[in-house]
C-alpha cells in the first residue's frame, strides 16, 4: 500500500524497465513519468484518490521512438469525497472542507506528449469517477478532455477499458481488502 504521495509512482530521470504490478495507492495519485522514463509497465494496480493537482491515474510525458509504457489492467478510483487533497497529505482528514471546482474530478489519463505516436500502451482499465465520466487528456495545455470512446477511435488507446461511476463504499473496501491481502 502506498497512502499519500502526489503521485503513487514517479519514474522520473531515466527510470526504466519498471514492472509496477499489484499495488494498492490511497489517497495518492497513480502513475507519473517525465524527464526521460521508459519501457515501464504499471499493471493490476488499485488506485483511490482523492484529486490533488489533476494528475490522477496515469500520467506520462513524451517518449523516444518504441520505448514507452504499458498501463494496463488497473482499477482508478477518482474524486472520493469530492474534495481535493493537498500533496502529502496521506489522509482524508487534511482534504479540503468545502469541493474543489477548479480540480477536474474526471480526469483519469494525461499524454503530455500527445496522442500521437507516443508507443504507449494503455488497455483493460477501469476508471470509476463521481459522475461516471472520464477525460483523456493529450498535451498538459488542454482545457477540455476526450471522453473514453472518441480516445479509444481516435487514438486506438484504452481498447477493452470501461468509465462508471463510483462503486460503493463497502465495494471498495473489499477491492482493497483483497489488494492488501487481508
Amino acid at each position: 500500500m502506498i497512502p499519500g504521495g502526489s503521485q503513487g509512482i514517479d519514474n522520473d530521470d531515466g527510470s526504466s524497465w519498471y514492472h509496477i504490478l499489484n499495488n494498492f495507492f490511497y489517497s495518492a495519485d497513480g502513475f507519473k513519468m517525465d524527464y526521460g522514463g521508459h519501457d515501464s509497465v504499471f499493471e493490476n494496480n488499485l488506485i483511490m484518490g482523492y484529486p490533488y493537482d489533476g494528475q490522477n491515474c496515469i500520467n506520462l510525458a513524451s517518449f523516444n521512438p518504441n520505448h514507452g509504457h504499458v498501463a494496463r489492467y488497473n482499477v482508478c478510483i477518482i474524486g472520493l469525497g469530492g474534495r481535493r487533497v493537498p500533496s502529502g497529505c496521506g489522509d482524508p482528514s487534511c482534504a479540503d472542507p468545502q469541493p474543489d471546482d477548479s480540480i477536474d474530478m474526471e480526469k483519469v489519463v494525461t499524454l503530455g506528449g500527445g496522442c500521437m505516436n507516443q508507443s504507449v500502451v494503455l488497455a483493460g482499465n477501469k476508471y470509476y469517477t463521481t459522475n461516471g465520466t472520464a477525460k483523456f487528456y493529450c498535451g498538459y495545455s488542454g482545457k477540455n478532455g476526450t471522453d473514453l470512446a472518441v480516445f479509444q477511435s481516435l487514438y486506438g488507446l484504452e481498447i477493452g477499458s470501461t468509465v462508471g461511476l463510483l462503486p460503493n463504499a463497502q465495494e471498495m473496501i473489499d477491492w482493497a481488502t483483497v489488494k492488501v491481502g487481508l
